[in-house]
């Protein structure tokens, strides 16, 4: 069977042809032909039946008259002979008669004179034909055991002596009541003529039926082979991706049908390579439904684009949440640079008082008078530091407030990056789980495929060989017709070869009706085969295009959370500073209260040196402590301030960076088109 698998479709109905002929012909040779051959001796057996049976009825109606007393015996025998003497038939054919010794009573063509030793008693008991048969020894003994019956031997036709013996049968009867054999005797020569004659005209219409069995043969074979290998050749293409074949078989047998199934296919793929086309582009909105619902690529498809059109709306809210906390978070670094800003100023204020009461004080040295009036600009400028330590206060409190929304955000952006990039890993994870079931829906639907597909090719091969031999039957029952006809017309000899061809008749009949079973039991297969090639095809282009789309969504998503990951990183870095921010904003608002305090001190000392000059001196050292201190603090809340403005800095740059990150997101994003 291995060698008929690599045999050619072409190949195989030749091969299939010249089977059906060499059966057929051995069927008429080792069957058909020894069955009219002995159908052909058995009707020259009837003749010569019928015939003895004619003449035996003449010698019976003799021997009745010899019993009515009407003749003698010697009469009645007499003219009985001289009866069956003269009887003929088939141009010179003869009777005989002979007793049971055997000896010879009667033959026409050679008398006693003739023959002497033929009528002496048992004269004919030694007498054999070349073969080394006593025939009459056998007439008499089937005579004896069955009353009548055929003998074949060989004898010598009259006027041809010096020839050789001609086949011949005979048949003979018995007479009981007179002890005489009569026979008659044909040669089987014409016979044989005949028979040759006949298997020579059939053999001419046997050469016919193989000359067109095998025109029909190659018509079918090139029908068959030439649409399969261009489908063939169309699949190698569409294995190498390449579908722009079309097919256009206008034809509405099973090849036709196939050919439809494989256009479809291609149809199918070419719209399948639309969508994935769509989806390279970044356009969501694309949609493809799963054929039914044991479509396990269809439905992963679905489900995959289901999944990617979730994170993408995600991930571009969380864009957009993002891309408004960052906007958040530099108003606010641009609200603390304006408060440094302002604190920046009121230091210096603080820095010309603290000058301005230094130089009083050093006036109160040399004048009382001078003094009295440096403590009213000692007062005047205490008043002015109270406030400008109230402004500071104020400022810082803003400052620390919008250094608590600074470090929310940055919270809320964390978050939201968390958000993102967890949505992100959850698409990856399942476009590498879809990835994996793709590849192995893919091989067993190629698996599948092959033996679906190899399936449909041998039961085409048997629905094209079921239609030769129904063809072949269909010849072999028209050529048993005729043959019947033919032996109708030859009469009593067509007999035999009647019941040869009524037998062939019912044996074409019974092979096309089976035939006919077998077409459409393939027939019915090759639906089934048509359709799961179909789904099988599909399925497997199927694979291909959700392997590719799902290999490029897997590197945008990757895209998309190293974009989220960085948001997250900044974010964390923006909360740092946010939090450090705090903390310096913490210190400022200790160094404002501490020079707060000095400037109250300030105000009581000025109240106390206008009360009592007496103590002028000592409230001007205390002053000038003060002065000291109120100079110390000043500069501490000024380097306090310029850390403070270079957190700022750096907040306000993270807040860029992370409106930066921000866009890029959003530019990821709206590479897919979600609507």
């Amino acid at each position: 069977m291995k060698f008929l698998q690599n045999v050619k479709v072409f190949q195989k109905v030749l091969l299939l042809g010249v089977i059906i002929i060499a059966a057929f012909a051995v069927l008429l040779a080792a069957y058909i032909y020894p069955i009219f051959q002995n159908n052909m001796f058995e009707a020259k057996e009837l003749q010569t039946k019928n015939m003895v049976s004619s003449a035996a009825s003449s010698i019976e109606r003799y021997v009745e008259l010899q019993k009515s007393g009407q003749m003698t015996l010697e009469e009645a025998q007499a003219a009985a002979m001289d009866v069956v003497r003269y009887m003929r038939y088939d141009n010179g054919n003869y009777f005989w008669i002979n007793d049971l010794e055997p000896k010879m009573i009667m033959h026409p063509n050679y008398t006693s004179a003739d023959k002497p030793e033929w009528y002496v008693v048992s004269g004919l008991e030694e007498y054999k034909d070349p073969t080394g048969k006593k025939i009459f020894v056998e007439f008499v003994e089937i005579a004896k055991e069955k009353g009548e019956g055929r003998v074949d031997y060989q004898w010598t036709r009259p006027g041809e002596e010096n020839k050789p013996p001609t086949p011949k049968i005979s048949y003979v009867k018995l007479i009981p009541d007179w002890g005489w054999v009569v026979g008659t005797g044909v040669y089987v020569d014409d016979v044989q003529k005949q028979i040759n004659t006949t298997i020579l005209g059939s053999l001419i219409v046997i050469l016919v039926i193989i000359a067109l069995s095998i025109i029909i043969a190659v018509v079918l074979a090139n029908s068959i082979a030439k649409p399969l290998k261009t489908m063939t050749a169309v699949a190698g293409r569409l294995a190498l991706g390449d579908i722009s074949d079309n097919l256009n078989m206008n034809r509405k047998d099973e090849i036709g049908l196939l050919g439809n199934a494989f256009e479809k296919m291609i149809d199918y793929q070419r719209a399948a390579s639309d969508v994935a086309d769509q989806l390279a582009a970044g356009d969501l909105t694309a949609t493809i439904k799963p054929k039914s619902e044991k479509d396990r690529l269809g439905n992963s498809f679905a489900k995959m684009l289901e999944s990617l059109r979730d994170a993408i709306s995600q991930v571009s809210l969380n864009a957009a949440s993002l891309d408004e906390a960052s906007d958040e978070l530099s108003q606010a670094a641009n609200q603390a640079a304006q408060a440094t800003t302002q604190i920046a100023n009121t230091i210096q204020q603080i820095a010309t008082g603290s000058s301005d009461q230094a130089d009083a004080i050093n006036r109160t040295a040399s004048s009382v008078d001078e003094m009295a009036q440096a403590i009213n600009g000692v007062a005047k400028g205490a008043q002015e530091q109270s406030a400008s330590v109230f402004k500071v206060s104020s400022a810082t409190d803003q400052i620390n407030k919008a250094i608590l929304q600074v470090a929310g955000n940055a919270a809320a952006v964390t978050a939201d990056s968390d958000v993102a990039a967890e949505a992100a890993r959850k698409g990856a994870i399942t476009i590498e789980q879809t990835l994996a079931g793709m590849q192995s829906i893919k091989q067993k639907v190629g698996i599948s495929a092959e033996k679906v597909e190899e399936m449909g090719r041998r039961s085409e091969e048997i629905g094209k060989i079921v239609e030769t031999i129904e063809d072949i039957s269909s010849q072999t029952n028209l050529l048993a017709l005729n043959a019947a006809i033919e032996a109708a017309r030859a009469g009593e000899y067509g007999k035999g070869f009647a019941v040869v061809a009524d037998e062939v008749r019912k044996l074409a009949e019974r092979s096309s009706l089976a035939t006919k079973e077998i077409s459409d039991l393939i027939n019915r297969i090759l639906a089934s085969v048509s359709d799961a090639v179909k789904a099988m095809e599909d399925g497997s282009q199927e694979v291909e295009k959700g392997v590719e789309n799902a290999n490029h969504a897997g590197t945008v998503l990757s895209e998309i959370l190293n974009a989220a990951e960085a948001v997250n990183k900044q974010a964390l870095l923006a909360g740092e500073a946010s939090l450090h921010m705090k903390s310096v904003s913490e210190e400022l608002i200790a160094a404002v209260d501490s020079v707060s305090a000095v400037v109250e001190e300030n105000t009581a000392s000025t109240e106390q040196m206008a009360a009592n000059t007496s103590e002028v001196h000592s409230a001007i050292e205390s002053i000038a402590s003060i002065s000291e201190e109120n100079s110390a603090s000043v500069e501490e809340v000024s380097a306090s301030t310029e850390e403070m403005s270079a957190q700022v800095e750096e907040v306000t740059a993270a807040a860029q960076q992370l409106s930066e990150m921000s866009k890029v997101l959003k530019s990821v994003v709206d590479r897919f088109k979600l609507n």
